[in-house]
């Protein structure tokens, strides 16, 4: 078992299998269903803040790389 220190500052996105791509991923209630939808939204959040993505127990297909990357361009990570 891993264990990692959240802040509060942190945005966590959730996956499950039981999830929807199109809930906003913000709450275990309203998870994303893939990671790939789970990956595009952290690029929204990953200039600003801490971007760790929960991934529920289950088998999910990934048929390419994971990358995530800042989808604005401009200004810091604060």
């Amino acid at each position: 078992m891993y264990s990692i220190s959240i802040s509060s500052d942190d945005r966590i996105i959730y996956v499950s299998k039981t999830g929807n791509d199109s809930n906003d991923g913000l709450s275990e209630n309203t998870p994303k269903q893939t990671i790939q939808s789970a990956v595009d939204l952290a690029g929204q959040y990953i200039k600003t803040q801490n971007v760790i993505i929960e991934i529920n127990s289950g088998y999910y297909y990934i048929d390419s790389p994971i990358n995530i990357t800042e989808q604005n361009t401009s200004g810091d990570k604060k």
